[in-house]
């Protein structure tokens, strides 16, 4: 298990050192904030929610918006426990505010691939 531990803080450094960029820097602090509480998922069930057409597959993006918080953030994050990069290496520069919680499942990851289920499930 210490080589998964070392392989993942060399690739956090590698990003760190190689991948930063003063152009996406703020692009990306903007994108990731659309994540938060799931602000852009919750948008998206309310458009689907409004159409007829599309009112089930709205409450279906509800209903996985629901069982990501129940499961992936009560659930697994509790479980699991793994300490954010940001705590672990203090050196770490950030973004962002230090995010609260542990950092695993990623909350981000796991809403935007469930939303991304359903909306591929509403339109194929």
């Amino acid at each position: 298990m210490e080589w998964l531990q070392q392989w993942d803080s060399s690739v956090l450094f590698f990003i760190q050192q190689h991948v930063r960029s003063d152009f996406l820097d703020p692009l990306m602090t903007a994108i990731t904030s659309l994540g938060d509480i799931g602000f852009i998922w919750l948008i998206g069930a309310a458009l689907l929610l409004v159409q007829k057409k599309y009112r089930k597959h709205g409450l279906l993006l509800l209903g996985v918006l629901i069982l990501c918080l129940l499961v992936g953030n009560l659930g697994l994050k509790n479980l699991i426990g793994r300490i954010r990069p940001c705590i672990a290496y203090p050196g770490t520069p950030l973004l962002i505010p230090v995010p609260s919680g542990s950092s695993f499942p990623s909350a981000h990851s796991m809403t935007s691939f469930a939303a991304a289920g359903v909306l591929f499930a509403a339109d194929r």
